[in-house]
C-alpha cells in the first residue's frame, strides 16, 4: 500500500511539533532546576551567616569569661563550636574602656561583633554592641 504525499507531510509536521515540544519542556526544566539550585545556595549561605554570627557572640562570651578570670589585656581567645570556630581579641582603649572584636567563621562565611565596655573589679560591663 502506497502512502500519499499528504500523509508524509503530516507525519513530518508531527515530528517537528514533537521535537519542538520536547525542546521547550527540557528548557523549562533546566531553568526551574537552575533557579531552585540558586535559591538553595542562597538559603544555605544565609544559614551559615547566622551560625557565624552566633559563633562571634560565643567568642564575646568566652572573652568576657576570660576577662572576669583576670586574664591580662591584650588577650586573644579562640575556640570552636559546632560547625565553625571563633576568634576574639581583647584590647584596652583610652579612658579605661575595653574592646572585644570577635569573628565567627563557618566554612567561608565570616561575621564580626564589636563590643566596648569597662572592665573593673573582675566584671565586664558592656556599653556598646556593634
Amino acid at each position: 500500500m502506497a502512502v500519499g504525499r499528504g500523509a508524509r507531510r503530516q507525519g513530518g509536521f508531527a515530528l517537528i511539533h514533537a521535537i519542538f515540544f520536547m525542546a521547550i519542556t527540557v528548557s523549562t526544566i533546566t531553568l526551574v532546576t537552575a533557579a531552585r539550585t540558586a535559591a538553595l545556595q542562597a538559603q544555605r549561605r544565609d544559614f551559615m551567616a547566622t551560625q557565624a554570627l552566633y559563633l562571634a557572640e560565643a567568642g564575646v562570651t568566652a572573652a568576657v569569661q576570660r576577662l572576669e578570670e583576670g586574664v591580662p589585656i591584650p588577650a586573644v581567645v579562640e575556640g570552636s563550636l559546632g560547625p565553625g570556630r571563633f576568634h576574639a581579641k581583647v584590647v584596652r582603649l583610652p579612658g579605661g574602656l575595653v574592646r572585644i572584636r570577635a569573628t565567627g567563621l563557618v566554612e567561608e562565611v565570616a561575621r564580626e561583633v564589636l563590643v566596648s565596655g569597662s572592665a573593673s573589679g573582675g566584671r565586664f560591663s558592656p556599653s556598646l554592641w556593634e
